[in-house]
Order: structure tokens, then sequence, then C-alpha cells
């Protein structure tokens, strides 16, 4: 009769040997069973902030950034060329972010944000400052 530690650590061996055999092959996971595919572009993704303005960054095609400006200016966000960076659409941002954006194909855009203050749209409309943000993005 096999003992209670052999019968675990045979059962720990078949599961790595599943879980190797299921990932080389490409068919269907058991379940419970989590198999995570090795790391892309897609995956990565950064901030951006204020502090970033008329900075230059360089992505990969398939990275992401997260427009991230604050809630201190009612924000608008122009891209001069989408085909190259454009907004993620179908997913719900952080309060205080103006959008998640994806590096499309190489080139470079640049993304354009103007600030408002709230108190604009008051009557009568106060007198502080518009807030303006520009960041070049080169993709490769």
């Amino acid at each position: 009769m096999t003992s209670r530690r052999q019968r675990f650590v045979g059962s720990a061996v078949l599961l790595v040997l599943l879980v190797a055999l299921v990932s080389a092959c490409g068919e269907e996971k058991p379940a419970g069973v989590t198999v995570l595919p090795p790391p892309t572009y897609a995956g990565r993704q950064r901030t951006i902030t204020l502090a970033d303005d008329t900075m230059t960054i360089t992505l990969h095609v398939g990275e992401r950034f997260l427009l991230q400006l604050g809630e201190e200016y009612e924000w608008t966000v122009e891209i001069d060329d989408p085909t190259v960076v454009s907004r993620v659409t179908g997913v719900t941002t952080i309060k205080g972010s103006q959008g998640l954006f994806e590096a499309r194909r190489r080139g470079s855009a640049m993304v354009l944000a103007a600030g408002e203050p709230p108190c604009y749209h008051e009557q009568p409309p106060c007198e502080q400052p518009s807030h303006g943000f520009r960041l070049d993005v080169v993709v490769q």
C-alpha cells in the first residue's frame, strides 16, 4: 500500500507533466490549470501624466499607455495620426484618466490635450487659465 505522501508527490508530478504537455501541444487545458502565454509588447503599459508634458516616448507596436492628466481640468484629447497611436475602445479607465492608448503601427504621432477648468461653464465664467499638454510618440 502506498503512503499518503507518495500519492501526493505522484499527483503533483502528474499535474506538472500534464501542464507541460498541454503547453507544448496547444490543446485545451484541464479545468483549474492556468497556462500563461509568453510576454508580448501588447501586455506592456505605462502611465503618462502632466509631468511628461513636451516629452517624447518610444513604443513598440502593441504597447499601450494610460493618459492620466487628472481631474482638475476637463480634457479634450486629439492625436494628429490615429493610424500610429489611437485610443483603445471598450475599456473602462480609472478616474482622472483620459483613456488608454495603443501603438498601432510604426511612425510618429503627436498627442495633444487641452484642459479647461470646470468653472469655464459657470455664469459668469471664471478667469482661471486653460492648460495644454503635448506628447510626441515614436513607434518602432
